[in-house]
């Protein structure tokens, strides 16, 4: 058996696979097309994991923490057969066939290209409504207190054609809701297939790209589905650029009533927050204290600052 958790995984040579997901989204999403690999190789998905074949259980660590906890993970404390990061996914059948020969195996090398566009996951949706669809990998912005661009790599986008497909699919298989995720989802272009043009409205002011975000959101917006993406920092994004740039932006507000709003089910703002940055003050905390009461947010994602290791 397998145990992939985030994702993680023990494997057995009868090709049964286990995951156990944990993180964020973009895990999930991992999940979906590390096992899109594996099945076609003729594994099957248990549920459980058997006491008896716990001898031949192998385990592994998968996605962005890899490449950080090699070292004690497979060196070290050696708690691991397989250690594979989140570009090394079409690696995982010779990684695995290394692990069955007795030798613990890793590949965290990071990509500047890879997207898995042509690796059509494979959903595991309980409920049969929502999935996740990764549409762009890594980041650029190297913000002071985010590990992403040193896990995840630089930003990849995968071409809208692939996106559309995969969303296509989700919709013929009677899912409703697809949530677009990406470390920097406004950060989206396609330019395999549309001419270059020069993005001079937002901060990646010197980018070249084709389909932008706002592009591909009214395309992959006319399928069967509703489409979910990080609204939060896509409108902080449009609505200062738009001041600056004199343009005009359609923000179809529908109402200032926030009765009606919940009754229409229109509006639902979510954000992260991080508390303890370095420096940070009692009146900076307040002031953070403000803005959440003001906003009033229907869903926070809260973190105490991680201290990271020099």
């Amino acid at each position: 058996k397998t145990f992939l958790v985030t994702v993680s995984f023990l494997i057995l040579k009868c090709l049964s696979v286990y995951f156990e997901t944990y993180g964020c989204q973009m895990n999930v999403s991992d999940t979906a097309i590390a096992w899109s690999i594996l099945q076609k190789a003729r594994y099957s998905w248990t549920h459980e994991l058997c006491e008896k074949h716990k001898a031949s259980l192998k385990i592994g660590v998968l996605g962005c923490m890899a490449e950080r906890l090699k070292s004690k993970l497979l060196e070290q404390e050696k708690l691991v057969d397989v250690l594979a990061g989140p570009d090394a996914y079409r690696d995982l059948l010779r990684l695995l066939s290394l692990a069955y020969g007795g030798q613990r195996s890793s590949d965290v090398l990071l990509s500047l290209e890879e997207t898995y566009a042509d690796v059509m996951a494979v959903h595991q949706t309980p409920e049969g409504h929502s999935a996740f669809v990764s549409i762009m990998h890594g980041c650029d912005s190297i913000c002071s207190y985010c590990i992403v661009p040193f896990t995840r790599g630089r930003e990849r986008s995968r071409p809208l054609s692939s996106i559309l497909e995969e969303v296509r699919m989700l919709s013929d298989q009677g899912v409703k809701e697809v949530t677009l995720l990406g470390q920097n989802v406004n950060s989206y272009r396609d330019t395999l297939n549309t001419p270059l043009i020069i993005n001079i409205h937002n901060y990646y002011e010197n980018t070249l790209g084709g389909l932008k975000n706002t592009d591909k959101l009214y395309i992959v917006n006319t399928l069967p589905v509703i489409i979910v993406f990080n609204l939060y920092h896509f409108f902080c994004v449009k609505t200062g650029v738009t001041l600056n740039s004199g343009e005009k932006e359609h923000l179809p507000a529908q109402s200032g009533s926030s009765r009606v709003l919940h009754a229409m089910r229109r509006v639902s703002l979510s954000s992260d927050f991080i508390t303890g940055f370095c420096g940070e003050t009692e009146e900076d905390h307040q002031q953070r204290l403000s803005l959440v009461r003001e906003v009033g947010y229907n869903v926070g994602f809260l973190f105490a600052y991680s201290m990271r290791k020099v």
